[in-house]
């Protein structure tokens, strides 16, 4: 997997995978990973999935697919990571906002848990603060 961190915006992203048109066939399901925590971040994460439906792909989005359980707090938490880890475990590709001073630690988790199962993988960087690099 390769995971490529540009610190541009949507536009950006959506060219660069065109640039792979020839794998878009092959990469039509999108894990979308991202911090969800707040309004802007989860307007944004919906911003950003629907310019991917734009071009044609499928995007399982966490804060819409995975957090509707109205269980007790460990069934949740059990409910939402079975959910994500099934949703990655189906894409064909990852795409991880890296926005933050840090990125957010669930997001940390879900590239390195698609690293492992060797899937593509493409971060989007908007905020301009560095990350200690």
């Amino acid at each position: 997997m390769g995971l490529y961190v540009e610190n541009y915006y949507i536009q950006f992203l959506l060219e660069n995978l065109f640039a792979f048109s020839d794998q878009l066939d092959f990469m039509r399901n999108v894990y979308l990973a991202a911090p969800l925590f707040s309004d802007a971040e989860c307007d944004f994460n919906s911003r950003l999935r629907d310019e991917l439906e734009g071009i044609g792909m499928s995007v399982f989005l966490p804060q819409e697919h995975s957090n509707d359980s109205d269980s007790e707090r460990d069934a949740r938490q059990e409910s939402i990571f079975s959910k994500n880890v099934a949703a990655i475990d189906k894409a064909d590709i990852l795409v991880a906002v890296l926005d933050g001073v840090d990125v957010d630690s669930g997001t940390a988790w879900e590239i390195g848990y698609a690293h492992a199962l060797g899937k593509s993988g493409y971060g989007l960087r908007t905020d301009f603060r560095t990350l200690g690099i």
